[in-house]
């Protein structure tokens, strides 16, 4: 890994840093480092900070005393669309955890929309996590709530009015095939339901950042084509989606840049091209997944 340049670099550096609009809520040091990851050169423009809205600096994190991930520097800007790949226990649901302030790195920063993220505490950790939209592999439904409550109750809490709430509701799941269980309770529908019904609730808000950990996981391929069309329609709307998948080839389908995790470091990866190796229907990649090729 290339030095950092040396603190009379820095110094000139953070003065001018200073002078631009939001930056100057940051520390000067940070976006020098940033600027060298992003750009390959540290004369890159001061503006592109604006455009980041996640940026996390030699992040290690650790279970144990096992090394999960080893200074990750990563760089998003806002209203990208971003797979994070890897096989198990290459540390996407660990990194996405830690977006969300579920746990804590043992070592570096994370940067979302300009704020130092783990320098937050108490009550400040929910409303920061009111600007997201979380899907977790083990979330779950409100149990004695019908469906379309269960989407109407996250935007109230976000500030909608009861009516206009329910209204939304009902157009997600109309979106997904689903306004005909509208008022079914989570125990009356099936595992793929549920899922579809956990991401409408996450994107409905319409969030400044979406984080999804494995959202394609066991659902059928007429449910794998609804979801993407809600993340794709949410990002459409402005959200940076960050979508966590060990299914390389749902990246390839999108189209959008992917980022491989390995251990014990990490590599980025180009937008897919070629249509040689690129699926180009949910069909081909269906079998492209069963054969394992």
């Amino acid at each position: 890994m290339r030095a950092c340049p040396g603190a009379g670099y820095q110094g000139r550096r953070a003065r001018q840093i200073r002078s631009v609009g939001r930056a100057r809520r940051v520390d000067g040091r940070i976006w020098p480092h940033c600027e060298r990851h992003s750009r390959g050169r540290p004369g890159g423009r001061d503006e592109e900070g604006d455009r980041k809205v996640i940026i996390t600096l030699d992040l290690c994190l650790r279970h144990g005393s096992h090394e999960i991930l080893d200074g990750l520097n990563l760089h998003i800007e806002k209203g990208e669309f971003v797979f994070i790949c890897g096989q198990a226990g290459s540390g996407k649901t660990s990194l996405l955890r830690t977006l969300v302030l579920e746990r804590m790195p043992a070592a570096g920063r994370i940067i979302v929309d300009g704020r130092d993220i783990t320098e937050i505490t108490g009550r400040s950790i929910a409303e920061y996590r009111r600007g997201l939209g979380i899907v977790f592999q083990d979330d779950f439904l409100l149990p004695r709530h019908s469906l379309v409550e269960n989407i109407a109750l996250a935007l109230e809490i976000a500030g909608w009015r009861s009516s206009d709430a329910r209204g939304e509701a009902l157009v997600y799941l109309r979106d997904v095939g689903l306004s005909n269980k509208a008022d079914l309770f989570p125990r009356q529908v099936s595992e793929n339901e549920k899922q579809m019904v956990k991401i409408c609730r996450a994107v409905a808000r319409r969030p400044k950042i979406v984080l999804a950990d494995e959202p394609y996981e066991g659902l059928d391929w007429q449910s794998i084509q609804k979801v993407a069309d809600l993340f794709r329609n949410a990002n459409l709307r402005g959200s940076t989606a960050v979508i966590a998948t060990h299914h390389v080839e749902f990246a390839q389908l999108a189209g959008k840049r992917s980022i491989m995790l390995d251990q014990p470091s990490f590599k980025r990866m180009a937008k897919a091209s070629g249509s040689e190796s690129r699926p180009r229907t949910a069909d081909e990649l269906a079998g492209r997944l069963h054969s394992g090729s």
